[in-house]
């Protein structure tokens, strides 16, 4: 998952760069007026309460087919809870605690995500991070490493929309009786990516 934040590193400096470069006329214009703003606190600073929704690919690392694997469409929806330190025009990061029900099943997924963030301006800024996630159901699974890219705007005072694609890993065990009656395990590694969007809070 190092990739996630290589690339989104990488995505973030880039667009950084391309701004500067665009708006630089404008920035030698009015020096003065970009240095008090440039670092302070934006809207995206403080605790962040967001609704979530995602469009998501369920890849299930199961030998119950010829292929060896089973993948659905799934959708999911939940709430998260969170905090964003994003300075204007800087660097910053953002952490959350996530809860999701997937459907169809109705089966409920938890997630903690952190990223490294960058702020264009006030209004726009991109994060790129890693998370961990776990099923919460009868079986045991466990928590596997994954990652995210999102870009937020600011669409109303301290509401903002954020829309970014994610990948989610976790693991467990399936086991199984073979019509001659041996008994037989398999790890299964579980992936689940999409893409997801959510109108947050920060208050």
């Amino acid at each position: 998952m190092k990739c996630f934040i290589l690339t989104g590193l990488l995505l973030i400096s880039g667009m950084s760069q391309a701004m500067s470069a665009v708006t630089g006329f404008a920035q030698n214009a009015s020096t003065a007026n970009l240095q008090t703003d440039e670092g302070q606190s934006t809207f995206n600073d403080g605790m962040r309460l967001a609704y979530i929704q995602s469009f998501l690919s369920h890849d299930l690392g199961a030998a119950f087919n010829s292929s060896g694997r089973s993948r659905e469409s799934v959708d999911a929806s939940g709430v998260s809870w969170g905090y964003s330190q994003i300075p204007n025009r800087g660097w910053g990061w953002n952490a959350n605690v996530n809860l999701m029900e997937l459907s169809p099943g109705s089966t409920l997924l938890a997630r903690v995500d952190g990223s490294v963030a960058y702020a264009f301006n006030k209004y726009i800024h991109v994060r790129s991070g890693l998370n961990i996630s776990r099923f919460i159901a009868d079986r045991e699974y466990t928590p596997g490493l994954g990652g995210q890219i999102v870009f937020g705007f600011q669409i109303y005072n301290n509401l903002s929309l954020d829309v970014g694609y994610l990948e989610l890993h976790q693991s467990t065990v399936l086991s199984w009786r073979e019509n001659d009656g041996t008994f037989n395990e398999r790890k299964v590694n579980d992936k689940i990516s999409g893409l997801e969007w959510g109108l947050a809070w920060t208050f």
